[in-house]
């Protein structure tokens, strides 16, 4: 932007150059056209230097959101290895209570033989 104001400037300088050669300006109009093309290119400096504070603000949006997808991909993983965790204790607690099964199902079975063995006693 910068570089095309100051193009278009050198161009209306051209411009106002040929028009002095070819007519008889006098030093106060040529003062305010002098003024103009000085505050155009001002504004076109403004405009720039607009232009990159906005493009730095972007770079330190985007370096955000870049932090922030790391620490989201981070937080996947953590996820991702808590659900494995969790099947792996759910697959032990199933099988912790089918062993629990089995024992009281073999004390029921050693009960009755003492009963047994008690009644045989008597």
């Amino acid at each position: 932007h910068y570089q095309r104001g100051v193009s278009h400037a050198r161009q209306e300088l051209v411009e106002l150059k040929e028009e002095l050669l070819s007519k008889e300006l006098t030093v106060k109009d040529v003062s305010q056209q002098v003024a103009n093309i000085t505050a155009k290119l001002s504004k076109y400096q403004q405009k720039c230097q607009s232009m990159q504070k906005i493009k730095t603000e972007l770079q330190a949006s985007e370096g955000e959101r870049s932090r922030m997808r790391s620490e989201n991909d981070l937080i996947k993983e953590k996820l991702r290895v808590a659900l494995q965790l969790e099947q792996h204790l759910t697959k032990q607690v199933a099988a912790a209570e089918e062993s629990a099964a089995q024992v009281s199902v073999q004390n029921s079975a050693l009960k009755n033989e003492v009963a047994v063995l008690r009644q045989v006693s008597e």
